[in-house]
């Protein structure tokens, strides 16, 4: 995870004021790449610093409940408009919704996926 982080954002986890600020987002990033794992009991994640609900809702029971949860979270509104901004999170995602032979599913998706972009920067900007 750190080396994901290290790699995908350089100088963001030595520009948190501290150690503990970067082992949170390494945590945070855990709980969401990691997310399949929530009922197991994985040593690793015991004790995680969010519920898995916060993280797993948005992909599985969708709400705008659960959505504005998932952006409340600093980190995770800055994942997903990360996502949403790069070349390979747009690659990915074209390629998961080509997957589906209805064209128009795959129009519509990248749109949401636009719009959540936005909300997630909105989240950010209320944020600090």
């Amino acid at each position: 995870m750190v080396t994901f982080a290290k790699v995908e954002f350089p100088g963001l986890l030595e520009s948190f004021s501290s150690a503990e600020a970067r082992v949170e987002f390494i945590e945070l990033i855990k709980l969401l790449v990691l997310s399949h794992r929530h009922n197991r009991n994985d040593e690793y994640l015991q004790n995680p610093l969010v519920s898995f609900d916060t993280v797993r809702e948005p992909m599985y029971k969708y709400s705008k409940q659960a959505q504005d949860k998932f952006f409340a979270i600093a980190p995770y509104a800055f994942l997903f408009s990360w996502f949403e901004a790069s070349a390979k999170g747009q690659t990915f995602a074209t390629d998961k919704f080509a997957e589906n032979t209805d064209q128009r599913h795959s129009i519509r998706m990248t749109n949401e996926v636009t719009m959540l972009g936005q909300e997630a920067r909105k989240c950010l900007k209320t944020a600090t």
